[in-house]
């Protein structure tokens, strides 16, 4: 017989926030960096495009003492980050499309350091190195890290929040994305709304993906960073109360 405890203990929260700049994916994981941490658990934050800092400094003193903050936007150091497996509740990543970005400026700077590049039976001389580009038959080499840095990351023992911006509309960048998305339980594709009348911003989000039991009334996405609270609530074995 399973017991629920037992299976409780072994579940751990997999969610992706997915949406354009300006939409709140940093915001919404420093608050739950910050309601993790501020409840005596440890937070590894892993910040590839140095927007977390300056966010994270607004936090109480007790929250940030439980919070490692990784400041990683080359490749090596984000590789290092994402691939080590911390001693930590919650492990953020924010965000993956960097990994896309570094690891093909890695890529680029290693073609550049040979001088040149093969294509088929052709070997091609890079002749000017500050407009050399990745060729395009090695972006399968990035594609791969991409899909390896997510597989790496989801099987280690902390609970995982990861951002990401949208990879793109063609095919390939599309199945990228799918093959992403299979391996989250929860994800959310964060929005930002301008009202004309009356004038407001409107921060939302729309519930993609979510195995299991269904958030509680998570159809009104207005309060979507409650409801993550409410999650990680749940799996510190604390009761998060409504705020009036």
């Amino acid at each position: 017989m399973v017991k629920r405890s037992e299976l409780q203990s072994k579940v751990k929260e997999k969610i992706l926030l997915i949406g354009d700049t300006g939409v709140g994916k940093t915001y919404t994981c420093v608050r739950i960096a910050g309601f993790v941490a501020g409840h005596g658990k440890r937070v590894v934050y892993i910040d590839t495009e140095r927007g977390a800092g300056r966010e994270l400094e607004a936090l109480p003193d007790e929250a940030l003492e439980n919070i490692v903050y990784v400041d990683a936007p080359e490749w090596d150091s984000m590789e290092r980050a994402i691939f080590r497996n911390d001693s930590c509740f919650l492990k953020i990543l924010d965000g993956i499309s960097e990994v896309f970005v570094a690891s093909k400026f890695w890529l680029e700077d290693r073609f550049i350091a040979k001088g040149k590049y093969q294509v088929g039976e052709s070997e091609i001389e890079i002749t000017d190195r500050e407009v050399f580009t990745l060729p395009w038959q090695s972006y399968s080499k990035v594609y791969d890290f991409v899909r390896k840095t997510v597989h790496e990351l989801v099987k280690q023992s902390p609970h995982i929040l990861v951002t990401m911006h949208p990879f793109g509309d063609t095919e390939t960048r599309k199945s990228l994305e799918a093959d992403v998305f299979r391996k989250f339980d929860t994800i959310l594709e964060l929005r930002r709304t301008v009202k004309q009348t009356p004038p407001s911003i409107v921060y939302d989000a729309v519930l993609k993906k979510h195995r299991g039991r269904p958030f509680e009334a998570f159809y009104a996405m207005t309060n979507y960073i409650e409801q993550l609270e409410k999650l990680f609530a749940r799996r510190m074995g604390i009761e998060k109360k409504n705020s009036d």
